[in-house]
């Protein structure tokens, strides 16, 4: 699931009208998981009360934790 597209309608067209794939799903543009860690990341940035500070990485690292557990949780839910 974390690989599949974020918005597997929209594809990416080549300069010869191939589709484009920036991954190995055979999709253009994000995945799921890098979508939810980029809104986590911004949500994060936005909310001003994470002390970790940028130059550390932290927000990158705890957007991509926030994602999985959002992947994670979506996954429970189907079965």
């Amino acid at each position: 699931m974390k690989d599949e597209p974020a918005f597997p309608d929209n594809f990416a067209v080549g300069p010869q009208g191939d589709l484009y794939s920036s991954n190995d799903t055979g999709y253009g543009g994000l995945t799921k998981r890098e979508y939810f860690a980029g809104l986590a990341m911004q949500g994060l940035i936005n909310h001003g009360s994470h002390n970790r500070g940028l130059a550390s990485g932290a927000f990158a690292e705890d957007a991509v934790i926030i994602a999985d557990a959002l992947l994670k949780e979506l996954e429970r839910e189907k079965d």
